[in-house]
């Protein structure tokens, strides 16, 4: 049985103030030796499609890691978001090509075995969960019967934390566990979850280098008062993003733009909004 935890909503950047020698200390590790793969091989025992291996590679050589056991993950988390949940991959052999003070050129060989494709048989969930079961499905969109695709069930998961978000809970402590039955080849999905503290609308700060148009900072402020001293925090986030979707129609990463500060004895969230620098008016 493989299980997921998850404790806080990616629908939000979570702004924390640091302390001297935290900043120091990351400041430090700002610049790691990346991994730039040049060549991925296979060993004679491997066994996966020329299909898959075909978008393994581009997703490898697209890619720069940390770490050498990064790039089996990723041929993992591919074949994973294809229903393959008994992949096995693992580096043989890795031949340093170049090398500079911030990136190594390899070449690598990789043993990778994809097994078997599994198939969704349920979705089920714990008792005295916030919402209605019916609700609580739909932020999973595949269907039974369907290939269970690990990016599915991650963005069944972000869609959970966002409905949880709408009611002012930040923070939920989501427990989603899958089992599979090898002979039917089957994945079962069970979700479970505590709410977490319940946060409040404080307001909204508007920041960047550039200084808000007038008329555009009121126009957001007026949209913050309907929301604060409410539990719709969720609410309020996405009503944000769309005036500014319709602020800045040209502007491609709204969500980029989007923060909320958490905190304080009485559970305040404040939304943060950057100004679009690279917007022209």
């Amino acid at each position: 049985m493989k299980v997921r935890s998850l404790v806080c909503s990616s629908l939000i950047s979570l702004v924390v103030s640091l302390g001297p020698e935290v900043h120091a200390q990351s400041a430090a590790a700002t610049n790691p030796v990346r991994i730039k793969v040049q060549s991925v091989s296979l060993t004679n025992d491997s066994s996966i499609s020329s299909d898959h291996l075909q978008v393994i590679q581009e997703r490898i050589l697209h890619s720069r890691f940390r770490e050498l056991s990064q790039i089996a993950q990723a041929a993992v988390g591919r074949l994973n978001a294809e229903g393959y949940w008994k992949v096995q991959a693992e580096i043989t052999a890795t031949d340093v090509l170049n090398e500079t003070a911030l990136l190594r050129t390899v070449a690598v060989t990789m043993r990778i075995r994809e097994g078997e494709q599994y198939r969704l048989k349920n979705v089920t969930f714990a008792n005295k969960m916030l919402f209605q079961e019916a609700q609580l499905r739909q932020a999973f969109t595949m269907s039974e019967g369907e290939v269970a695709s690990d990016e599915k069930i991650q963005a069944g998961e972000q869609a959970l934390r966002d409905l949880y978000a709408t009611k002012g809970y930040m923070q939920p402590h989501l427990v989603v566990s899958t089992s599979l039955d090898d002979e039917a080849r089957t994945l079962s999905l069970h979700v479970a979850g505590q709410e977490g503290p319940l946060f409040t609308v404080n307001g909204l700060t508007l920041e960047g280098h550039q200084e808000w148009p007038e008329e555009k900072a009121a126009k957001l402020q007026a949209l913050a008062q309907l929301y604060v001293g409410s539990h719709e925090v969720g609410v309020f986030i996405a009503a944000i993003k769309k005036q500014l979707a319709e602020m800045f129609p040209d502007f491609d990463q709204i969500n980029t733009l989007v923060g909320v500060t958490m905190g304080g004895e009485e559970n305040r969230a404040t939304v943060n909004v950057l100004y679009p620098e690279a917007h022209v008016f």
